[in-house]
């Protein structure tokens, strides 16, 4: 067994001192007052804290970082996602992703869930999205996405039996993998067919898994889908069958109270992504209403296109702000929500044993340097955690209980050679000078 130490260790919700974590095969097997008769890693000025969990992104985005600043919804999505997407190679992704996941492991995320959706040509691009988060070390859940909406490329746009076929083909060789899960997805509801929405929530019967899919999500759409069908997206939902416990709504923007006890009743788990929700112009979800009637929700980046930044320390503060300042009300959640959000019902919502520092929990955690000046005094490090923290006083990056960060530097990639790659591949895509 590996022994690790640290001034403070994040056990049950608060930082503690004289605490020893005892990690083997990949998760936290003891958590020790007394110090072990063994070798032990001591990090000093430190706190060990759970590895954050991004319950939504798309991680090829990040090749395009920049490329959608400041644009109307259509136009981001039309005129540089899909145009640039178009012409996304297997070798593209990979990159896109290997630089995705290098940040945000750098960030403190260690565990990531990518709303893929390269699916058009074959299951070739999610290889090699996959190969990228085991070469970085990021625990990786690969949301498979079920899209046919004829506006989109022939890089995304499938038929379902193409969907359901290469989907079960991804789920089965991968079954076994210690950080690498499968799931499917269903893109939305103006984005794939009531068809291809229900062949995803097959898929995750057929495999007691969860689905995710972007549920009200944006202005524009939603006023369409109320004009197609008379119905809001979740009413919409609700007609077709597939407003259910496994489902995991990203975003829920515009939901009304009625519509949300409907999602808490049927115990539907919710991705909020603040950043990305107002970087397009829309409004915050009701998350301080979400959590009080009792829905698990976690927290997201999206995709570096529209974020831009993938740090779920970020988003915590973030959202804090926004459910504050939209409630008219300084409790209407705090820094314990937002670091339960961002960890524990992360793992809910990843299906996995994550985001708490016990035994039987999977060993990902991230160090923190204490030195740092955001988090001086040291004496409201629970709070800090939200409010002042900052991703440069991150150190050292475990996954599965593995150091994927050491001294601030990737150890799966080296980053010089990560970024001539990505400059290289980006050539095509833009004039301007890299």
């Amino acid at each position: 067994m590996d022994w690790y130490t640290a001034d403070r260790i994040f056990v049950d919700g608060r930082f503690e001192t004289g605490v020893w974590l005892g990690v083997e095969d990949g998760a936290v097997r003891a958590v020790s007052r007394e110090r072990p008769q063994a070798p032990v890693r001591e990090f000093g000025d430190c706190a060990i804290f759970p590895g954050t969990v991004n319950t939504h992104t798309h991680a090829f985005h990040s090749m395009l970082r920049g490329c959608g600043d400041d644009l109307p919804l259509l136009e981001w999505l039309y005129d540089v996602v899909y145009k640039h997407a178009a012409d996304f190679t297997p070798d593209d992704a990979y990159v896109g992703a290997a630089l995705a996941f290098g940040e945000m492991l750098k960030n403190g995320i260690t565990t990531v869930v990518d709303f893929f959706y390269l699916n058009g040509r074959g299951n070739e691009y999610a290889l090699a999205t996959i190969r990228a988060a085991e070469d970085l070390g990021i625990r990786l859940v690969l949301a498979r996405t079920f899209m046919d909406w004829e506006k989109a490329p022939a890089t995304i746009r499938e038929t379902v039996p193409d969907a359901r076929r290469r989907y079960g083909e991804l789920a089965a060789g991968y079954g076994g993998h210690p950080t690498v899960r499968i799931c499917p997805s269903a893109h939305s509801l103006y984005a794939a067919s009531p068809a291809m929405i229900e062949a995803a929530a097959q898929a995750a019967s057929e495999r007691n898994t969860a689905w995710h899919m972007h549920v009200a999500d944006a202005r524009g759409p939603e006023e369409a889908i109320k004009r197609q069908h008379g119905r809001t997206t979740v009413g919409r939902m609700a007609d077709l069958g597939v407003v259910r416990g496994d489902l995991v709504a990203i975003h829920a923007v515009y939901v009304d109270e009625k519509e949300l006890d409907l999602l808490a009743e049927r115990q539907v788990r919710v991705s909020h992504n603040p950043a990305a929700n107002m970087f397009l112009g829309d409004r915050a979800a009701r998350v301080a209403r979400m959590r009080r009637i009792g829905m698990c929700v976690g927290l997201g980046t999206d995709g570096g296109l529209d974020n831009n930044t993938l740090s779920i320390f970020h988003e915590m503060k973030l959202a804090a702000l926004v459910q504050k300042s939209t409630e008219a009300d300084p409790q209407a959640i705090t820094a314990a929500d937002l670091t339960r959000m961002a960890t524990v019902e992360g793992g809910r919502i990843a299906e996995q044993p994550l985001g708490s520092l016990a035994p039987g929990q999977l060993a990902d955690f991230v160090v923190i340097d204490l030195s740092d000046i955001a988090l001086v005094p040291g004496d409201r490090l629970e709070s800090h955690m939200v409010y002042s923290m900052s991703d440069r006083a991150i150190r050292h990056v475990y996954v599965h209980g593995k150091a994927v960060v050491e001294n601030g530097r990737l150890r799966g990639l080296e980053e010089a050679e990560l970024r001539r790659r990505v400059v290289a591949a980006t050539r095509r895509f833009f004039a301007a000078v890299q």
